[in-house]
């Protein structure tokens, strides 16, 4: 293979000394000769041509550009002028004086003004009429974009890793086709293996996650399965995971998609060992069962003799009248309290007991507004009902009752002098009762309605205005509506009011069990 510019000087050298070329033939040799030449003075990249010795003899445009050296101060020099110190021309050299070529060989070349750059080098030899090897064609390209980019992503890679190895929580990637794809340490040590043992391998061989009851879950229902179908971060912490050794434990996991333009080719789980949490929430449950059946029996014993002095009040006095009625509001308060979390402690256990029959809807929400109508009255609010044909449903009177109670007595605590509520119910689609309580009071915002099934939370309206509660009642709501097979939701906005919807379905269906972490995932603002 002979260079650009040596091609143009051989047709040149050729038109010459061979008499024999016809006319046409030379001036296809010349336009050859010339269309080379201007691709080396053209060529973006340096081309740098060398004797074997590496004396260079042709250097083009866009090597001065490269290196700053003109054609009159790089022709005559050794190639050794463009290297580091601590580099050698001869192991290239050698490998084309030998007839070879090199191929993007990455490495360092110095400029004029002494600056490093990396670069990738190609060579060819040049041959002459007879095929021998007389000199060493160049090719260079500035490799400096690429190999910054290289470095930083080593960089970044080395980031992610001290990351990985950091975390206190177990994670893992996984590729379109569910083989793992990386893992941390803590992800291989929380179910038992070396981090070798998982990369590469399917991960329901290795990250075996179940439901609470230890079923596995079907091949396209397992969330992790979910979250690559449907490119959503999928989260849960009720199900189980499985160490090597056949032991499990509860854990906590996100699922979180990996999305290339618009298709989903991978996901990352982090995940959590939880069972230090689960012991502690259980120690609080027994704690609130324990001391709420400590607190009931002497409150009962309390509320009997005030019953006894309330029949003997003929020989009290007005004032002392007064404090026996202040004493008997404050244990009716602290009754009802002790009941809700005896009711708490049932719903964490999954043991509500329900007795069902058949429950009236008009008559359910006729007690309710008229046990609530003094209060409202009280209040200065409109108190408004609108129930349509409702067939009567399967249910808990008592329990479902103080559903409604609850709902409504939250209503109009919230709503200010003046204001409004609603109480709606009508039937839906012949197999649902709907159940609404809306009113025109404090509402609140997105976040507080997102943790407003949460126990003991209130919102920032509830301690604004003093409004009292415990937290508890809209906790108890969702845990016997879904006891029921019902659904609770709420719709609202700060200062515009709330309302409350409860579907409950018709007929003999089975009773859903309120789940046992039920309290734990759903607040109040009473």
């Amino acid at each position: 293979m002979t260079s650009l510019q040596s091609l143009a000087r051989s047709a040149d050298e050729r038109l010459m000394h061979d008499s024999d070329l016809d006319a046409g033939s030379a001036a296809m040799l010349i336009d050859a000769g010339r269309r080379a030449a201007a691709l080396v003075i053209s060529s973006p990249d340096p081309i740098i041509s060398t004797t074997l010795d590496g004396v260079i003899t042709e250097w083009n445009p866009a090597a001065q550009r490269m290196y700053g050296y003109s054609a009159e101060e790089a022709v005559g020099s050794s190639v050794a002028l463009l290297m580091p110190p601590e580099l050698s021309p001869s192991d290239l050299l050698d490998t084309v004086r030998r007839g070879g070529t090199v191929n993007g060989f990455d490495t360092q070349r110095v400029t004029k003004t002494g600056k490093r750059i990396n670069v990738s080098i190609s060579l060819s030899p040049v041959r002459d009429d007879h095929g021998n090897v007389v000199g060493v064609a160049g090719f260079t390209r500035d490799i400096g974009i690429r190999v910054l980019a290289e470095e930083r992503l080593d960089v970044a890679n080395r980031r992610n890793e001290a990351l990985l190895n950091s975390a206190g929580e177990g994670i893992y990637g996984i590729d379109r086709d569910g083989l793992t794809t990386f893992a941390n340490p803590v992800a291989a040590r929380l179910i038992g293996h070396d981090v070798a043992e998982l990369v590469g391998r399917n991960r329901r061989d290795i990250f075996r996650h179940t439901r609470a009851d230890g079923t596995p879950y079907p091949v396209d229902e397992s969330p992790v399965s979910v979250s690559l179908q449907d490119g959503t971060v999928h989260r849960d912490d009720s199900g189980l995971y499985w160490r090597k050794d056949g032991s499990s434990f509860p854990v906590e996991y996100t699922s979180t998609p990996i999305v290339e333009g618009e298709r989903v080719v991978g996901a990352v789980v982090v995940f959590k060992d939880i069972s230090e949490r689960r012991e502690v929430e259980r120690a609080k449950d027994d704690f609130v069962a324990s001391i709420s059946h400590e607190l009931r029996t002497p409150l009962t014993s309390i509320r009997g003799y005030l019953e006894l002095i309330g029949d003997q009040t003929d020989n009290l006095s007005d004032e002392q009248r007064r404090y026996l009625a202040i004493v008997d509001r404050n244990a009716d308060r602290l009754l009802c309290v002790v009941g809700d979390l005896l009711l708490i402690a049932q719903v964490d256990a999954g043991a509500i007991s329900l007795e069902l029959e058949d429950v009236d809807v008009g008559e359910l929400i006729g007690h309710a507004i008229e046990a609530a109508g003094p209060q409202a009255e009280s209040g200065k609010l409109e108190l408004v009902t609108q129930v349509g044909p409702t067939p009567a449903l399967r249910g808990d009177r008592a329990r479902l009752g103080q559903v409604v109670d609850n709902l409504l007595s939250n209503a109009i605590k919230f709503t200010p002098a003046g204001g409004r509520v609603e109480l709606r119910a009508f039937a839906r689609d012949g197999d649902r009762v709907v159940v609404e309580i809306a009113d025109s009071g404090l509402g609140m915002s997105d976040r507080e309605q997102e943790q407003l099934f949460q126990a003991f939370y209130r919102t920032a309206a509830a301690s604004e205005h003093g409004i009292r509660g415990t937290g508890l009642g809209l906790t108890i709501v969702r845990a016997l509506v879904e006891a029921h097979g019902g659904s609770v939701s709420v719709t609202s906005a700060t200062g515009k009011g709330s309302t409350f919807r409860i579907e409950l379905p018709l007929g003999d269906l089975p009773v859903v069990p309120a789940p046992a972490d039920a309290w734990r995932r759903q607040p109040g603002r009473t």
